[in-house]
Order: C-alpha cells, then structure tokens, then sequence
C-alpha cells in the first residue's frame, strides 16, 4: 500500500506505478514523464501543477484530472 505518501516534486519519470493505491497522497511538481499508471487508483493529480508527457492512464481514474480543468462530460 502507497497510501498518504507525499509526492512533491518527486521524479517518477518512467516509474512503473500500475495497481498503485494512492489514497490520500499528494502530487505537487511531481515529474510524471513516461509514468505508467495504468490500473493506479485514488490519486488526484492536478493537470497543471505537475508534468505530464507521455504519461500512462487507465479511465476511470483519469478523469479525476479532467474534472479539475472543468470539463463537463456527456454520457
């Protein structure tokens, strides 16, 4: 378990992270580049206040972003 960890400016790039329970852990400036986090939970990671390229997501999870930028979505 990964839970509450603090993840400010960590550097994840190319960190395998799938399967990842995040609850409660915080993202701020975390290097996200080539992150897989396919099949991660419970994290809420704010599209602008941390970097993202190539990064690896798996829905539903990822539009916990999405809803952040205030995207409505249509079903």
């Amino acid at each position: 378990m990964t839970h509450e960890l603090d993840l400010t400016e960590a550097k994840l790039s190319e960190a395998n992270c799938q399967m990842t329970d995040f609850k409660g852990s915080r993202f701020f400036k975390t290097n996200l580049m080539k992150t897989d986090l396919c099949g991660a939970s419970n994290y809420t990671i704010h599209p602008t206040e941390n970097i993202f390229k190539q990064t690896r997501m798996s829905l539903p999870d990822a539009k916990s972003m999405l809803y952040q930028l205030d995207i409505v979505f249509d079903y």
